[in-house]
């Protein structure tokens, strides 16, 4: 996206990590003004419709159908490699909706999000969103006495606390990952 709306896409994202889920997906759609190219924008935009550790049974009607068609804006706009990666991680989770059930697009995002971080291994954001993906699945899916999904997520967010104890969602999420 243009470097004007730069700054304000971070602090988006950063609000995404907080939950504060109405704000992101405000300035999400100030960004794609702000730069009517920015599909990742739009990404945003939908991934604040979709609240995996809030609901576990995935958006209302409403929110699900908001979400998805930003996610289609987004699709149609493009981006980079690794932004159409984001895009298509997340559609993952929008797609096919009357045929697929919530359990099943949640375990479809997580597998693309795990190829996202495999493919982009050096980016935070790739790795931070793998660990909430996990998480939500973790939510989404029947109790696992063993905790595996949230001892990975914990697991792949350590670092990222480590190297970057400032960033919006390393703490957040760990503490999810451990409570």
């Amino acid at each position: 996206c243009s470097a004007e709306v730069q700054p304000q896409f971070a602090r988006a994202v950063a609000m995404l990590h907080s939950f504060w889920y109405d704000e992101a997906g405000r300035r999400f759609r100030e960004v794609a003004e702000g730069d009517p190219r920015c599909a990742i924008a739009w990404w945003g935009v939908a991934m604040s419709h979709w609240q995996p550790l809030w609901e576990p049974r995935g958006p209302n009607p409403e929110a699900f159908h908001k979400g998805l068609a930003a996610i289609q804006k987004a699709r149609e706009l493009g981006g980079s490699r690794l932004e159409r990666n984001f895009i298509a991680a997340l559609e993952k989770f929008y797609a096919n909706a009357d045929t697929i059930d919530h359990r099943d697009r949640v375990l479809a995002y997580e597998k693309a999000m795990e190829a996202l971080h495999a493919t982009h291994p050096e980016d935070t954001e790739a790795r931070v969103f793998y660990a909430l993906s996990l998480l939500a699945s973790a939510t989404s899916l029947p109790p696992d006495k063993t905790y595996q999904r949230q001892r990975k997520a914990g697991e792949l967010l350590i670092p990222v606390f480590r190297g970057q104890p400032n960033h919006p969602g390393a703490a957040h999420y760990i503490i999810h990952a451990y409570d």
